[in-house]
């Protein structure tokens, strides 16, 4: 609880007061987290920060997601943004470098060609909806 003046505000009324809320998933609209199992609505700023081609994949290829989760353009950049929001840059380039050190099994390296499939396909898509503005 915060207390402002002589009253006493949960967290999402002194959000709201001050003009402030939690920002919907960018696919479906609802909240990032759910807040009766969490407790008040967090997410994620968008990052605004230029990224290589293989920082995108090092984020997709190593956030959790599965091919299902891949399957649009937009999924891409929603994992993408959370990757970068939640665990940083410096993350993704440690992934990288890594992969470029370690010797991939065939299942890894299949994925990692999937991610880059993918990341390829959203940047693709992307330019031609920004082309199409």
């Amino acid at each position: 609880m915060l207390v402002k003046d002589t009253s006493t505000l949960s967290i999402r009324d002194s959000l709201t007061a001050a003009g402030c809320g939690g920002v919907p998933c960018v696919l479906c609209g609802v909240p990032d987290y759910d807040e009766t199992s969490y407790g008040p609505t967090v997410s994620y700023a968008r990052p605004v920060v230029p990224l290589s081609f293989e920082l995108m994949v090092a984020a997709v290829e190593n956030s959790g997601a599965n091919d299902d989760e891949l399957s649009t353009p937009a999924q891409v950049r929603h994992q993408i943004d959370l990757f970068i929001g939640f665990r940083g840059i410096a993350a993704a380039q440690k992934f990288v470098e890594q992969t470029e050190t370690s010797v991939l099994d065939a299942e890894q390296a299949a994925w990692l060609t999937f991610c880059r499939q993918a990341v390829a396909a959203m940047l693709t898509a992307e330019r031609a909806a920004a082309g199409a503005r």
